[in-house]
């Protein structure tokens, strides 16, 4: 858990990849940089300061449903 905590959780799934998927669902950005809220096809990455940001399809991530 503590390594989860530092930030160091990366993943090879792109917002491109993901989207073959689905277009709804959350998710964690690499490094936990803040969390992936997709809707209607488009994910947005809301940042630990609570910035809110399209998600560039290059993006990737660890973790997503």
């Amino acid at each position: 858990m503590l390594r989860l905590q530092q930030g160091f959780y990366d993943g090879p799934t792109t917002i491109r990849d993901l989207k073959h998927h689905g277009d709804f669902g959350l998710g964690a950005m690499n490094a936990i940089d803040g969390e992936v809220v997709g809707v209607d096809g488009v994910f947005y990455q809301i940042g630990i300061d609570g910035t809110l940001t399209r998600a560039a399809d290059a993006a990737c991530l660890p973790w997503a449903m």
